[in-house]
């Protein structure tokens, strides 16, 4: 794709961020290091962007030891798996109940702030309540795709409309397989190619992200343009803009601020306390596939 620079111009002058926070502590971001394509400006120009046009779906569950059958325990105390009836809890079941648990509790989240009448501080409250990070900024779970619910404290997703245009769920009865349409999604990557940390017993995932570490940004709308951001990962985790979404309702898109990330959701809060709900819209969370591996170690031994 062509990438043309973004020069100061009173359309985009909102991308120039400011020196502190989340970026860079030893940078500031200036227009120079700002890519946008051409197609897309002239989307800037012409539409509203915050219109729903890519269909995302739930994120798979993220099994911390994979490869075991799923087990469950009917109302009556008898127990099953994928192969029928079994004696006992199957190998593993304790750890398998804490991960159904975590996304659960993570996707029951999505659903209330898809529905009218949310109370974003509860939400966002009780997910606090169950998890803390130290220094989220720096968290490798910041790295991968990300589908926006909320952003500025608004709802700019919805539940897919049928073929027929008729919402699914007109009473906003969310059923946790409904695909999820949103206006466009972001993509946190590291400048300098994906790091992965040391194998353990449960897989192989990103390295964790270092102070200072140079991080690209880039939003994609349905037609396939976007632009690009570099940041700096930095641990005072302050929220800043990066850049502007939209037409005639631009909205700010910030980075930094985050209050809970997971496998699954990533919960930022602005300097006006508005939230940003993300979604997981990506795999990365489930750590490296065997192609992955075999590419990373093959540039490893190349260097």
């Amino acid at each position: 794709m062509k990438l043309l620079s973004i020069v100061l111009l009173p359309s985009v002058s909102a991308f120039i961020i400011q020196h502190s926070g989340f970026i860079g502590s030893s940078c500031i971001v200036k227009p120079s290091t700002i890519s946008l394509s051409a197609s897309l400006e002239t989307v800037l120009e012409n539409e509203e962007i915050l219109s729903p046009s890519i269909t995302v779906a739930r994120p798979e569950i993220h099994w911390t030891v994979p490869g075991f059958k799923i087990g469950w325990q009917d109302e009556n105390g008898n127990w099953f798996d994928e192969d029928g009836p079994r004696n006992g809890p199957p190998q593993n079941y304790w750890r398998q109940s804490v991960d159904q648990g975590d996304y659960n509790r993570d996707m029951e989240a999505v659903t209330a702030v898809l529905s009218p009448d949310c109370d974003v501080e509860i939400v966002v409250s009780n997910l606090i309540k169950s998890r803390s990070t130290s220094r989220p900024s720096l968290n490798r779970k910041v790295l991968g795709s990300w589908a926006p619910i909320l952003l500025n404290g608004k709802c700019v997703a919805s539940i897919s409309k049928s073929s027929n245009g008729v919402t699914k769920n007109p009473m906003f009865v969310i059923d946790e397989h409904d695909p999820i349409e949103i206006p466009f999604k972001i993509n946190i990557s590291r400048k300098n190619g994906r790091r992965f940390a040391p194998k353990n017993h449960y897989g192989t995932f990103d390295k964790r992200l270092d102070a200072g570490e140079d991080l690209f940004i880039t939003t994609s709308t349905a037609i396939k343009s976007e632009f690009m951001v570099t940041v700096f990962a930095d641990e005072d985790n302050s929220s800043r803009i990066i850049g502007m979404i939209g037409t005639n309702k631009r909205e700010p898109l910030h980075f930094g601020g985050i209050m809970y990330i997971s496998d699954y959701v990533m919960i930022q809060r602005d300097t006006d306390g508005s939230y940003d709900f993300w979604l997981r819209a990506d795999k990365s969370h489930l750590g490296a596939t065997p192609r992955e591996l075999q590419e990373y170690e093959e540039k490893i031994r190349l260097k």
